[in-house]
């Protein structure tokens, strides 16, 4: 079971949590959290939420749109973490392969989502796999076993993998499942993700009450498989979201040439773990036009691996954003193996009907550190 949201039986803080001091990071207060968690239950959602799960190496995005339940507020995954081989969890019978020693990403990933009152057999609107690998699109088969997917979406890109081959087709057995797979993007006319799986030259699609969502980039063609990432870029009440999957340096200068100054954004999910090569300057100098630092932040979603993130991309981060506007998923992974890493470093993102944009870490005490 992975790390709760509420305080414990006893309510006393966590006092391994390391103090955030005056860096301007913030722990979610009690009520931030109830908030999230109400948004399950609420009959009108006036705010969009966005929680970068911690499910370790890997990457697992769950967007919360405005709107009416039922009517225009939408569940949004986009990838969901690894599996471990070994238990049955990727679609393989559990014992007829070694364990693989990868972290249970989608593990952490469904008790978040379960802490956070969304029961399983709910919705899933929209699941978005950006591309061929395992830490992205591993937990297909345990979201598609325990909730309804009504459409998905995959960069096109070919694999020959078989766990990846698997979990296409698990999605697509979904009862009245859409298949919304884009076409190579270019330019600034980017195809749309439309509920009804149609493409053409728009620039954006509404993904719930009042949220845009521009698909930038899903290059079937790439050589590699991260710079084949779906890359898109939400924006609600002029707040701009920026999901960069696992772009890499051939990726970032692509975006660059071919979408230049519309990449800016309040919040980079950063690409590839905050990995060598993610992150170029010149891509942040896009993302992040010099202004005055305030709202702005970078995500780095990564886990208990060797040589992720590099110090050299959290640093060029920090110049684009300050230091209090990095947050990342393996703060407290120090010490800890890839099974143990994931779920403890969840981040928060709210923006409200006013536009007020805020980010916090959701810890399981829910207290802010000494």
């Amino acid at each position: 079971m992975g790390a709760g949201l509420l305080l414990g039986p006893t309510g006393c803080p966590d006092v391994s949590i390391p103090p955030i001091g005056g860096s301007g990071l913030r722990v979610c207060s009690a009520d931030e959290v109830a908030a999230f968690r109400q948004a399950s239950s609420q009959d009108v959602r006036d705010d969009l939420w966005i929680a970068f799960v911690d499910v370790g190496h890997g990457d697992a995005t769950w967007i919360r749109t405005p709107g009416q339940i039922d009517v225009d507020a939408f569940e949004i995954l986009v990838d969901a973490g690894d599996c471990r081989l070994a238990d049955g969890a990727c679609g393989i019978p559990a014992g007829t392969i070694p364990d693989d020693g990868g972290p249970d990403g989608v593990g952490a990933l469904m008790d978040f989502m379960a802490e956070s009152e969304w029961g399983r057999g709910s919705t899933i609107h929209y699941f978005v796999v950006t591309h061929p690998d395992k830490d992205h699109y591993g937990g297909v088969f345990q979201i598609a076993e325990n909730y309804q997917v009504r459409n998905y979406a995959t960069s096109g890109k070919e694999s020959q993998q078989s766990t990846y081959l698997a979990a296409l087709a698990r999605l697509a057995q979904e009862p009245g499942v859409k298949n919304l797979t884009p076409v190579e993007v270019t330019g600034l006319e980017p195809n749309r993700i439309g509920r009804e799986g149609a493409a053409g030259p728009q620039t954006t699609q509404t993904w719930g009450r009042d949220l845009t969502v521009t698909l930038l980039s899903a290059n079937r063609q790439a050589v590699d498989d991260n710079d084949a990432s779906v890359i898109l870029l939400l924006e609600y009440r002029n707040v701009r979201i920026l999901l960069g999957a696992d772009a890499q340096t051939p990726l970032d200068e692509r975006l660059v040439a071919t979408v230049g100054d519309a990449l800016q954004a309040d919040v980079l999910r950063t690409g590839h773990h905050g990995g060598i090569g993610t992150s170029t300057s010149e891509f942040l100098a896009k993302v992040f036009p010099a202004r005055e630092i305030g709202r702005k932040f970078a995500i780095v979603s990564a886990g208990e691996r060797e040589g992720l993130p590099r110090q050299e991309v959290i640093d060029r981060l920090e110049a684009a954003v300050g230091a209090g506007g990095v947050y990342r998923t393996d703060r407290l992974d120090e010490g800890k193996n890839r099974r143990q890493a994931p779920g403890d470093d969840h981040v928060i993102m709210r923006v409200t009907a006013e536009g007020d944009l805020t980010v916090c870490y959701a810890y399981p005490d829910t207290a802010i550190p000494p």
